[in-house]
């Protein structure tokens, strides 16, 4: 998995660490968002990612294999996922760990009690493909979005202000009135990432 990082363009490396913390930001609002509002949406996570070309790449075979695991032993451990007492999460019951029996490694590794943890990596690995964007409406009109993001960061439309506005509407609004682009840094000061979190629907 090490040597598949690495071998890996630094253009390609970026795109993996936004698309790892999109998903994490995803799955960190939906749980709670659906159990509150539409428990049955919670039975299942769909996960529709715009392939590079028609045959498997190694980015997509790294992404596979790495984002469950990041999820599960990185970011999950500093910002673990909120239950709230009187939400319905009957439905992710296939997301729970058997007998509600965690591995070993969360309590002897990491000292973290988890009696009621989901299971993050059968989340991710449970129904994604990578798809062509031209043959999924989600996935293509996801792409114009984001295209559309990036010229409006660049300044390139006519009246700027007005696509902002307009694409600011499908976007979510993240937590503590924070703004919707997740702004990160791979190294201090240099190369920066962004992730979108968007509300789309068709």
């Amino acid at each position: 998995m090490a040597t598949q990082l690495e071998n890996l363009s630094p253009q390609l490396y970026v795109q993996l660490v936004c698309q790892i913390d999109l998903m994490f930001d995803v799955i960190a609002r939906s749980i709670n968002y659906f159990a509150q509002r539409v428990p049955g949406a919670l039975r299942e996570f769909r996960w529709r990612i715009d392939q590079k070309n028609s045959s498997r790449t190694d980015f997509e075979d790294a992404f596979e294999k790495v984002s469950p695991v990041l999820l599960l032993q990185t970011m999950s451990f500093t910002e673990p996922f909120m239950k709230v007492d009187g939400f319905d999460y009957s439905r992710m019951k296939q997301y729970e760990f058997i007998d509600g029996k965690t591995p070993a490694y969360l309590r002897e590794d990491y000292g973290i009690k988890a009696d009621e943890a989901f299971n993050i990596q059968k989340m991710i690995r449970g129904n994604i493909r990578f798809v062509d964007s031209k043959a999924i409406s989600g996935v293509q009109a996801a792409d114009l979005v984001v295209s559309g993001i990036r010229r409006c960061l660049r300044r390139q439309f006519v009246d700027n202000e007005a696509v902002a506005a307009g694409l600011g509407k499908l976007m979510l609004q993240a937590r503590h009135d924070a703004p919707s682009l997740n702004l990160g840094t791979l190294f201090p000061s240099e190369t920066k990432c962004v992730s979108i979190s968007l509300l789309l629907t068709w």
